[in-house]
């Protein structure tokens, strides 16, 4: 090696596991999500264009846009991992009463010991994904803020099922935004 080549050496050798995650919600304490899947949502900055007398000239834009976070989950025996979804996508849309929406907040199943949801902003809730290192570190930490469901998939059930198929489902929530940092 000559004096004018630089040698870069990553700072670790080790590489990531995708499959070491764990998801959680503030107002739904009853589901740490048993999630098969989900993914760290894209960040996208677009341009704005800037007229000139000849061309339009791009340059970066002011608002992040921030795609959904969908989550790919296990339905437990008792199917409360899609119901604490369900209730709160009834509550948002009220689809029988009024009532439904005024019970949104005092129908999020907390964690022992933290108050109910209220104020302006119950159909919200903050969310974390922690992802593991290969030795079953928590490394990273993801908070979503604000963050609401707008689709929890159909789930097939059938007498032509193998008895041994695990139902899983789908939930997509939008946020405002969320942080990256490490552990």
């Amino acid at each position: 090696m000559n004096a004018n080549e630089v040698c870069i050496v990553p700072p670790t050798q080790s590489s990531t596991q995708g499959n070491k995650f764990a998801l959680s919600f503030d107002r739904i304490a009853n589901t740490i999500f048993q999630c098969t899947s989900t993914s760290i949502p894209g960040v996208s900055l677009p341009p704005k264009e800037q007229p000139t007398p000849f061309v339009n000239l791009h340059v970066p834009g002011n608002k992040i846009e921030f795609a959904p976070l969908e989550v790919d989950f296990i339905i437990d025996n008792q199917y409360n991992s899609w119901y604490d979804i369900f209730i709160w996508l009834m509550g948002e849309g009220f689809p029988e009463s009024f009532q439904q929406y005024a019970d949104l907040a005092k129908n999020s199943v907390r964690r022992p010991g933290f108050p109910p949801t209220t104020g302006v902003r119950p159909a919200y809730s903050d969310a974390t994904v922690i992802i593991f290192t290969n030795k079953n570190n928590p490394q990273i930490r993801m908070q979503f803020f604000d963050c609401f469901p707008t689709e929890l998939s159909t789930v097939h059930i059938g007498y032509d099922m193998d008895a041994n198929q695990i139902l899983k489902a789908k939930a997509t929530f939008f946020y405002s935004y969320y942080t990256f940092s490490r552990i």
